[in-house]
């Protein structure tokens, strides 16, 4: 897909167990979510170096265009989803969306972050271009290239 190997490969998987679910051979439900924040999120755009930073007054420092609208999804509500998923008959052999919380740039809920806790917001973003060029160096870098869509 013009998004990289990786969300083809999820599209493929998710199909395969929808398809593996509809000939009898699993029980299955896919629960989708965006991209997680809360307690326990380490690897994530709002993960566990944002909002500590926020709280030490430190600058918030990410990857990407922090202006972009984006969607994110609170850890205990995701988990909230998978409870009701699983206990559910009706939910099997579909895709379900986790509902998240409303579409806002990275800054915005980082703006929300520091007026909630009374501090002042820094953020120093790495331009998607320069993330560009450190991934035709760095095999990390090209992973995260990949999944910035």
């Amino acid at each position: 897909t013009r998004y990289g190997v990786k969300p083809a490969l999820r599209a493929r998987l998710a199909e395969n167990i929808l398809e593996a679910h509809r000939q009898g051979r699993i029980s299955a439900t896919i629960l989708r979510a965006s991209d997680f924040y809360g307690p326990g999120v380490t690897n994530a755009m709002l993960g566990e170096r944002v909002f500590p930073a926020l709280l030490e007054g430190k600058k918030v420092q990410l990857l990407g265009d922090v202006d972009l609208e984006h969607t994110y999804t609170y850890v205990p509500d995701f988990a909230r989803g998978l409870i009701t998923v699983a206990l559910s008959a009706q939910a099997l052999g579909r895709a379900w969306h986790v509902p998240s919380a409303a579409t806002l740039s990275t800054r915005e809920v980082l703006e929300i972050a520091a007026r909630l806790s009374g501090r002042s917001l820094e953020i120093s973003a790495l331009p998607g271009w320069v993330l560009g060029l450190l991934a035709l160096f760095n095999p990390v870098m090209r992973e995260l290239k990949e999944m910035q869509y």
